[in-house]
């Protein structure tokens, strides 16, 4: 395990404990993204618990990709206003289902690395972050867009699904044809990439928790 990597592990558990701690704050959507967060180091340590066993993990990491895009399309059908967009989540997905299993039946079997299923719901979460951003822009409420909570996780799904993108594709590629040595490079893109996540998502936990903590406390105080 390379340090960039130990240090996303940490991260992980970071993420989760804060999930944890303010669960109760949070909205439906941000209840979703604490579940994801509680979840996801437990399915990583297991990853690599069987990787340590010198066992093939790949059905491990089709089982995490499938749980990512149910959590998320869930997700941005709860943060979703307009109708149109909820429905293009609920489209997708049903056409994610079906090319998941077209390509896990012909391309990708549970024993080799789900890099085309990745690619495709890397771009469904690109374009569901997208979305999200021109339901606020063209809203308008919105002063000061820091001070949303899913500003945040929104720009975190955004900036990792978008930075791993073409890497993802073409993890299959690379992993045959460079060196052991070398290919730590890109698991340690991997957790930088993970880590900036992290970061950016405990942001948005931490505002939405204060500011409905403030809230509670604003309408006690009327009381």
């Amino acid at each position: 395990m390379s340090f960039f990597e130990f240090i996303s592990e940490i991260f992980n558990w970071v993420s989760l404990v804060l999930a944890l701690i303010l669960f109760k704050r949070f909205s439906n959507a941000t209840k979703l993204i604490s579940l994801y967060l509680i979840i996801l180091p437990i399915i990583v340590l297991f990853i690599n618990y069987v990787a340590f066993q010198h066992h093939n993990n790949m059905y491990l990491r089709h089982l995490l990709a499938h749980f990512e895009i149910g959590i998320f399309s869930f997700y941005y059908y709860i943060l979703f206003e307009k109708i149109m967009f909820k429905n293009l989540v609920i489209g997708l997905f049903l056409g994610y289902l079906i090319f998941s299993v077209f390509d896990t039946i012909y391309f990708e079997p549970f024993s080799i690395y789900p890099s085309n299923i990745g690619f495709v719901y890397s771009l469904m979460l690109i374009l569901y972050s997208l979305l999200f951003f021109f339901e606020i822009y063209e809203k308008g409420e919105v002063l000061y867009i820091e001070r949303h909570p899913q500003f945040w996780i929104n720009s975190s799904l955004l900036l990792y699904y978008a930075g791993t993108l073409l890497l993802g594709l073409f993890s299959n590629y690379l992993m045959y044809r460079i060196p052991v040595d070398k290919f730590i490079y890109l698991n340690s893109f991997f957790s930088v990439m993970t880590i900036v996540f992290n970061v950016l998502v405990c942001i948005g936990l931490s505002i939405e928790a204060y500011q409905n903590r403030k809230v509670k406390s604003e309408k006690s105080s009327l009381v």
